[in-house]
């Protein structure tokens, strides 16, 4: 089953018999989900926030994505969520801005029984706002305040910790759904060939089977995501990276971020965008992602279709290959073209080059080479002769789907 944060203080709220149930803390160990209606849900990840707004239909089981406008909202340069938000005064305003006008609400909701917002905080927010104390106290303020703003809306604000191990079980069962309703034109032999998904981000990278070694789903990281060369970090032996453990990893962490032996802190090897990448320091990189990938026991040379989302879904943007089912190889010649035309530029874009070197890696150590993969990212659902809408395959739907039991209604 799926895993739940642990933590003392944590409280849950939950639906009893169509009532509210609260706690007096607004962090809850499990995301409340309404049993109709829309399903509002806040992706705050560590560079960004996406809004989510998901409904179905109980006779058809149909699911749509409903409610929302705009795309993301990318934090400043610099900043975490808790930069912007939690810890800056104007931030409260500008949640409620970002709230009331990307879901549309209005002041019209006083009075009546209010609908559940779920903030939904992954990746550094974990560490920043849900294990440090002092982090935490904030968090409950700023959720106290802001569903003072919104009550005359008719909301009620949560705030839910996914682990990263259920974050990646509900992309699994997202990318299941849209597979299997989506319209990506897979027969059945294919579709029953689906082994799992592979993502990344700015500081971790999860591949997640279907079946596992023990015959059900299993996830499987890496402490290494696109960003990790072309930022900063405090060192210290905890640091995954730097762990006695994996001394090979470590040595070609310190080779490719460290001035030397006892460095408190990594330098970037390259800038996040303009300036030059040095292919020394690339190679490094790709040997980095190799040795990581071993000494951190991901499984390799796997058979299956695969499906790959988020960052690597962004690789293969990139390099013009997104929505495409293709061979291994023919998926890394892709990378690679598109990575050596970004270093022939005057000025480089570190980050993207980064990005698509990591994933080279990944994929041509997890994947065997009579396996496939297909990058995408929205998904068209329903019958031909239905007006299909658009679904983003993300970790939000898998927790509506689960939640709501939509999955299985479908």
């Amino acid at each position: 089953g799926l895993s739940r944060p642990r933590h003392p203080s944590a409280t849950r709220i939950r639906r009893s018999h169509g009532r509210r149930v609260c706690a007096m803390s607004a962090i809850v160990d499990t995301a409340l989900l309404p049993p109709t209606g829309v399903a509002r849900l806040v992706d705050i990840g560590s560079g960004e926030m996406g809004f989510y707004g998901y409904s179905s239909d109980t006779a058809t089981g149909r699911v749509s994505a409903v409610g929302v406008s705009d795309g993301k909202l990318k934090y400043e340069k610099g900043c975490t969520f808790a930069d912007q938000f939690i810890f800056r005064e104007s931030g409260l305003d500008l949640m409620c801005t970002e709230v009331r006008r990307r879901y549309g609400i209005s002041a019209a909701g006083e009075g009546r029984e209010p609908e559940p917002l779920v903030l939904c905080l992954t990746g550094a927010n974990r560490q920043i706002l849900r294990d440090d104390a002092t982090g935490r106290e904030r968090l409950e303020d700023f959720l106290r305040a802001l569903n003072d703003r919104l009550r005359s809306c008719g909301v009620a604000c949560s705030a839910y910790f996914p682990s990263g191990e259920d974050e990646a079980l509900f992309e699994l069962c997202a990318t299941e759904f849209v597979l299997r309703h989506g319209d990506l034109g897979l027969g059945d032999e294919q579709t029953a060939g689906f082994a799992g998904t592979l993502s990344a981000g700015s500081g971790s990278c999860q591949l997640t089977l279907r079946a596992g070694p023990t015959g059900g789903p299993s996830v499987h990281s890496i402490p290494i995501g696109n960003r990790t060369p072309v930022v900063s970090m405090k060192l210290g032996t905890e640091h995954a990276l730097f762990c006695p453990g994996t001394p090979s990893t470590r040595r070609k962490a310190c080779d490719l971020l460290c001035d030397g032996e006892g460095a408190a802190e990594t330098r970037p090897a390259w800038q996040e965008d303009g300036g030059q990448v040095d292919p020394g320091s690339l190679r490094l990189w790709r040997e980095l992602a190799a040795e990581c990938i071993r000494e951190h026991g991901l499984p390799t040379q796997l058979l299956g279709m695969f499906v790959g989302i988020s960052a690597v879904y962004h690789a293969a943007v990139e390099a013009g290959c997104d929505g495409k089912l293709l061979p291994r190889d023919e998926f890394l010649s892709n990378l690679q073209r598109r990575c050596d035309e970004l270093l022939a530029c005057d000025q480089h874009n570190g980050r993207a080059i980064s990005n698509l070197t990591l994933i080279a890696a990944i994929v041509e150590s997890v994947l065997s080479e009579e396996s496939v993969i297909v990058c995408k990212r929205a998904w068209n659902i329903g019958r031909a002769e239905d007006k299909s809408e658009a679904l983003l395959a993300t970790w939000t739907l898998g927790l509506y789907l689960k939640q709501s039991g939509a999955a299985c209604a479908a």
